[in-house]
């Protein structure tokens, strides 16, 4: 009788031990922010133009009444959006500070994704979200080009004129589809309203 006891208090304490040991190599969830407040909480762009930058706010707050917040980083799981790079931020008892969030759309249709925000409270995740909806200049980005290191790539781009007056394009209305621009004299393209022309040099 006392041998089948010390069996099966041996096997008792084998199962123990083995729960114990699957509990403690469990990965541990990132704690949830506390006295984090991000203003809005949500972040939406609505309907943006395809191959155009859009930038929103939002206001991140300690409400903690004593303690100082620190803000590490603030990053986003989807590409097209960019939260700011940040090192260090601070934040006193009841302060804020207003963080900006860029949306490049490079492809049609509805983008969402997580903005996270991780601060010495825990961390702290929003939802963010957009829609990209064609150019009225009919233009697309340049995805997936293959460039030879040192080579020079500078295509041509095809732009529309919706307006009813003579477009003027500049570098700052190209900025957000190309990184470099040839500009014509004056500093000016022309072409008719309801046509299309090609902008070298891109």
């Amino acid at each position: 009788m006392r041998g089948r006891l010390a069996v099966l208090l041996v096997a008792l304490l084998a199962a123990a031990a083995k729960h114990d040991g699957a509990i403690s190599t469990r990965p541990v969830a990132p704690k949830p922010a506390s006295f984090v407040r991000l203003v809005p909480h949500a972040i939406d762009f609505w309907k943006q133009p395809l191959c155009e930058t859009s930038t929103a706010s939002a206001v991140v707050i300690n409400t903690n009444p004593t303690r100082m917040l620190r803000i590490f980083s603030v990053v986003s799981d989807d590409s097209h959006f960019r939260p700011p790079k940040v090192e260090v931020i601070t934040l006193p008892p009841g302060g804020n500070r207003t963080l900006r969030i860029v949306f490049m759309p490079r492809a049609l249709g509805i983008v969402a994704g997580t903005l996270t925000l991780e601060t010495s409270a825990g961390t702290s995740h929003h939802p963010i979200r957009a829609m990209s909806v064609p150019s009225p200049f009919r233009v697309s980005p340049m995805l997936n080009i293959r460039v030879p290191l040192g080579a020079l790539f500078a295509p041509s781009i095809r732009v529309f004129n919706p307006q009813v007056r003579m477009k003027h394009s500049t570098r700052a209305t190209l900025v957000p589809i190309c990184r470099r621009a040839s500009i014509g004299r004056a500093g000016l393209w022309r072409w008719p309203r309801e046509r299309s022309g090609h902008v070298p040099g891109v």
